[in-house]
């Protein structure tokens, strides 16, 4: 076949088209390849969508507390009518659940968590005070009226196995440790005797045993452990009065915390079963070690802490050894390391001089070294870090950005994207990872305060909410795994639930030769771009789009009446403009040399893309053969009509003919009015020659169809 035609080959050569999915790969896109143009097809959809107007128009219902119980979503929301109360989403609307306080009252719900496939709560209903609710479907009841004679104010909800534990007080023994069973609810023990309240509090699992902070009378608060069934004091803790077991972490079997005694200062500590002990007296004597930030990495401990010798810096727990990590800041200076982060393998954590001179360091098994970070990077304001996958997204500043998004994988630190470009900064917060994904609110000077997304190690605007410069303010992303809400601000609406069904998240990296139709726009610059679209199951699709169009080089020169194309690069094929583009046997050269005058180009192949050089005269007669031709061709690119229109007065009929890089001809007619046009509808897209035609000027015009 000849190179010239051959259409597989005009994309470049070793480039693969391919779609890397975060989630699933687009259902509806379809991928067409063609000489001219590589397209996906895609149908916009508008995401987010609003899920209901809770509290009809510009008037806020202001939902809160969203809590996910499988693939529902609960939370509290005022309708104007019943005040806040508990609502709750499918996705496709939203509904009251119950009136729990009737009428336009608060029933005060707080504290909700999740347990199976419903979710609890507190809350009051006018009658009973504030108790134990449960929701579960589309109804909610009160569980167990703990206090029939006032509040039995359940808190500190924490799950351990098929057993929900709080803390609460009926009125008669004080707030004591409560366990929730199979909707069952009992008093685990009465811990402090009569109305005196244990105050039970940090609750930690560890294997089938839950720890906790309890007190015994007006004393400190103790270690305690339970089963479920039994309630046991931790041993060997000799406690100093007003200072309770701080920092509880499960590392293996074990619980790891701190503890103060009158000989050795608040230290490391150890529980495994009902017994402590210490581990070691880090600053020796009385003095206090300073124990924060308890990070787990597989089966080490790491926090900060002050030996008295190093000041306060990075320390680790392993196999109940202790070792400095890392003397920062040489000598009892501190570095007081913060924001301890665990990455995959390593951990990343912050620490410096001052509060105004920090490093962003790295810990890989026994190594620690700073990590590179851009010049301008401020690493004292590096806040708000969350992890996704081996990447760690973070909030800083600097001196050409101001705060915006930046992102560490291994040793290299970049910024996602000057999202407010210029010193003030689009200062992102609510950093929520869901999955692949991060969302985000920040505000770029031009939308306000709307949600953002990464897709890959790209930022852009999910959409802009409240329209224009008013924020849209999305806060509290809550994933549900189908979908995530968030509430957010419009002129219409005020603060509503808004809905983001979990996305199909695209990466489309590809090199085509010509253009590239995008949703609804046609891309003929190399470049990084996104879209949405609804697939074929009716799913959000974010799209980004990694696009490569290389330019090949079609200019030629002439010196005497010897064409000759500049590119060094290509294959050669040389036409006679005049004859139909007719192909001139033998001309494959980068130069040629016509025997007779005309009008000449060459047809280029380079690195597998196809394009034609503009006609240029060779005159051998020494008649000067070019006149210019007063004409317009508009608009070009074109879409379903060229318009050919002449300047001043035309004397005579004139032909158009127009030819596709192959030299065939597509089209032909003969015109003698000022204006014409040619239906380009039906013809494929991509790069023509038009051929303007007098009885004695000639005029050629690349034009582009999409």
């Amino acid at each position: 076949m000849n190179w010239l035609f051959d259409k597989h080959r005009s994309f470049k050569p070793g480039k693969s088209i391919y779609l890397l999915s975060f989630k699933a790969r687009m259902k509806r896109s379809q991928i067409v390849l063609s000489l001219v143009l590589f397209t996906v097809q895609i149908a916009q959809a508008q995401v987010p969508r609003l899920v209901k107007d809770i509290f009809i128009g510009p008037q806020e219902s202001f939902p809160n507390s969203f809590t996910a119980a499988g693939d529902e979503l609960y939370f509290e929301a005022n309708d104007g009518i019943h005040g806040f109360e508990l609502w709750k989403t499918r996705g496709d609307s939203a509904f009251l659940v119950r009136d729990i306080y009737p009428g336009a009252s608060n029933s005060g719900i707080s504290l909700m968590i999740s347990f199976g496939d419903a979710v609890y709560f507190s809350a009051q209903d006018g009658v009973h005070g504030q108790e134990l609710w449960k929701a579960i479907g589309d109804t909610a009841y009160m569980v167990k009226d703990l206090n029939p004679l006032g509040n039995s104010a359940p808190e500190e909800f924490f799950v351990h196995g098929s057993d929900l534990y709080f803390s609460a007080g009926d009125g008669l023994t004080g707030r004591e440790l409560y366990r929730l069973h199979n909707d069952s609810i009992r008093r685990v023990q009465d811990i402090n005797p009569g109305n005196l309240s244990s105050t039970p509090s940090r609750m930690t699992a560890v294997g089938s045993w839950l720890y906790f902070n309890a007190h015994i009378g007006n004393d400190t608060d103790e270690l305690w452990m339970t089963d479920g069934d039994t309630v046991i004091k931790v041993k060997g803790i000799p406690y100093i009065r007003f200072s309770p077991p701080l920092g509880h972490t499960t590392l293996g079997n074990s619980l790891y915390f701190t503890s103060e005694t009158g000989t050795t200062g608040r230290e490391l500590w150890k529980a495994q079963g009902d017994t402590a002990f210490l581990i070691q007296d880090i600053y020796p004597g009385t003095g206090n070690s300073n124990l924060v930030h308890f990070t787990v990495l597989d089966n080490t401990l790491y926090f900060s802490a002050n030996d008295g010798n190093s000041g306060q810096e990075l320390w680790k727990l392993e196999a109940d050894v202790l070792s400095l990590v890392h003397d920062a800041v040489a000598g009892a200076g501190s570095s007081s390391p913060y924001g301890l982060s665990v990455v995959g393998n390593d951990l990343y954590y912050v620490a410096g001089i001052n509060s105004n001179d920090r490093k962003l360091y790295r810990v890989q098994g026994n190594t620690v070294a700073p990590v590179s970070v851009p010049g301008d990077l401020n690493q004292a304001t590096i806040a708000l870090n969350t992890v996704m996958g081996n990447r760690m997204f973070f909030i800083a500043g600097s001196a050409s950005t101001g705060n915006e998004l930046w992102v560490v994988e291994g040793n290299d630190v970049e910024l996602v994207k000057d999202i407010r470009q210029g010193v003030d900064g689009s200062n992102p917060l609510n950093l929520t990872a869901v999955g692949d994904v991060l969302y985000f609110n920040a505000d770029d000077g031009i939308h306000g305060k709307e949600a953002w997304t990464v897709l890959g190690d790209k930022a852009f605007l999910v959409k802009d909410i409240a329209d224009g410069i008013p924020s849209g303010n999305a806060l509290n992303f809550t994933s549900t795994g189908k979908a995530l809400y968030f509430h957010a601000f419009d002129l219409d609406h005020g603060t509503e639930l808004w809905k983001l069904d979990v996305p199909v998240y695209s990466q489309i990296d590809t090199s085509v030769c010509y253009g590239f139709q995008f949703g609804n726009r046609y891309l003929t610059q190399s470049g990084s771009y996104t879209d949405s679209l609804t697939t074929a199951d009716n799913r959000d699709s974010f799209v980004y789009l990694n696009l490569i169009i290389p330019n090949v080089n079609v200019a030629i020169g002439r010196i005497n009446s010897t064409l000759t194309a500049f590119t060094n690069n290509g294959q050669y094929q040389w036409v006679s403009c005049d004859h139909n583009f007719d192909t001139i046997g033998g001309a494959t050269g980068k130069s040629f040399t016509p025997d007779s005058s005309g009008y000449y180009a060459v047809i280029i192949n380079e690195q597998g893309c196809i394009d034609t050089s503009d006609c240029l005269e060779v005159n051998l007669l020494g008649i000067d053969l070019a006149k210019n031709l007063a004409v317009q061709v508009y608009p070009n690119p074109a879409t379903k009509v060229l318009h050919i229109a002449f300047e001043g007065e035309l004397s005579e009929s004139y032909s158009l003919d127009l030819f596709d890089l192959n030299g065939r001809k597509v089209f032909s007619a003969s015109q003698d009015q000022l204006e014409s046009e040619i239906q380009t509808g039906h013809l494929a897209r991509g790069i023509y020659t038009l051929r303007i035609s007098t009885g004695t000027v000639t005029g050629y015009y690349k034009v582009v169809l999409r």
